[in-house]
């Protein structure tokens, strides 16, 4: 069965109603990564499998090497180069060590070369800005016309084709979208991400046609049951550090995957292609972007493309939501500033929070800098 296609605002290539995300290929404890052998298995699936929307980031990457991913992308198109032109290539950027925003013309040039640089003869066909810049002093949203602004300029240098942007509000895309197109916002959404602000950024974009790239669709893999207790996830893995992997709020929230097991029994999906295929149902303009180094789970998550819910199951999980808060915020408080809700919420973020979110990226990631993957 072929996946649905659907078009991106800029990009002339069609592109699958399930998209790929590469991050945790590269960005993820280092006993979780995958040889470049087994990483291309499942690259190579989602192209055969219609997933050509690929999500890349010029951070994915340890400390020591944050173009990882990158370069990861590189060899594969090295050793596959028919598979060049079949994919999009999104590239998250314009973000420093430590998630450090980067707004000037000239250090935007800079990076966006050197992450091109990195990937070779792969083109970036969409440059995403990693996150909305903020006044230092307010801590409102800044000045992201002029961000826009200045990747007008770049992409008329031929540096990319288009431009997009992630975790923005729905005034904040509004005024992106007032300077030039936008491609797509990327944000969080999932079962157990559909906050209200979330919710208006995707109206806002359905309404201007314009699609939103969902990130961590499956709850950063809680939501497909493969963690039964909090000492399933290691000591030392980056979940961690989410609240809703913590203590208690993890067995609250397990129940909301205990509902989806039930109604995944009665119809053979599993809970992530449940999960997906809520998602793609309930909003037009969502598409989704799980990641995976397992051919097999890039098929089944391909695959809930084309299973559309009926009107009773859709019933069903909605009155499941209705009844269910997920317990914990989606990132502990001192890394809330760079999601869409901070500028809609009443949560008080400090520049000591920025810094606190920087040192506590390069303690949890050091040590893969001793990794061979690394070099």
């Amino acid at each position: 069965m072929s996946l649905d296609k659907t078009t991106i605002p800029g990009i002339d290539k069609p592109v699958g109603r399930v998209g790929f995300g590469l991050m945790l290929l590269t960005m993820c404890p280092e006993d979780e990564r995958e040889s470049d052998d087994k990483a291309f298995e499942a690259m190579k699936t989602a192209i055969e499998s219609g997933s050509n929307l690929w999500v890349t980031g010029s951070f994915y990457g340890p400390p020591n090497d944050l173009r990882a991913n990158l370069k990861l992308i590189k060899r594969f198109f090295d050793k596959y180069p028919q598979y060049l032109h079949e994919v999009v290539l999104c590239m998250k950027g314009g973000m420093g060590p430590g998630h450090a925003l980067i707004t000037d013309l000239g250090e935007l040039r800079a990076d966006v070369k050197d992450c091109q640089s990195a990937l070779g003869a792969k083109k970036i066909d969409v440059f995403e800005y990693g996150r909305v810049p903020r006044d230092a002093t307010t801590l409102t949203p800044g000045p992201i016309e002029k961000v826009i602004s200045n990747f007008l300029t770049l992409r008329s240098e031929g540096l990319f084709t288009a431009i997009s942007i992630s975790e923005a509000t729905a005034s904040t895309f509004t005024r992106a979208h007032s300077v030039t197109p936008i491609s797509f916002n990327e944000l969080e959404l999932s079962l157990w991400s559909l906050e209200t602000e979330i919710l208006e950024a995707v109206e806002v974009a359905a309404k201007a046609h314009v699609p939103v790239l969902a990130y961590s669709p499956l709850g950063r893999g809680f939501l497909t049951g493969r963690w039964k207790t909090p000492e399933d996830i290691p000591e030392g893995h980056p979940r961690k550090m989410f609240p809703r992997f913590q203590g208690e709020n993890f067995y609250k929230n397990m129940e909301l995957v205990k509902q989806l097991e039930k109604i995944s029994q009665k119809t053979g999906r599993t809970t992530a292609q449940l999960a997906l295929a809520y998602i793609m149902t309930r909003f037009d303009n969502v598409i989704p972007i799980p990641g995976s180094g397992n051919p097999k789970r890039v098929k089944e998550n391909v695959a809930a493309a084309s299973m559309r819910l009926t009107k009773e199951e859709m019933e069903e999980i909605d009155a499941i939501l209705a009844s269910f808060k997920p317990e914990g915020d989606r990132y502990p408080e001192f890394a809330k500033g760079m999601l869409v809700s901070i500028f809609s919420s009443h949560t008080s973020i400090t520049s000591a929070d920025d810094d606190r979110w920087v040192d506590h990226m390069q303690t949890n990631l050091s040590p893969w800098a001793n990794s061979e993957r690394a070099l």
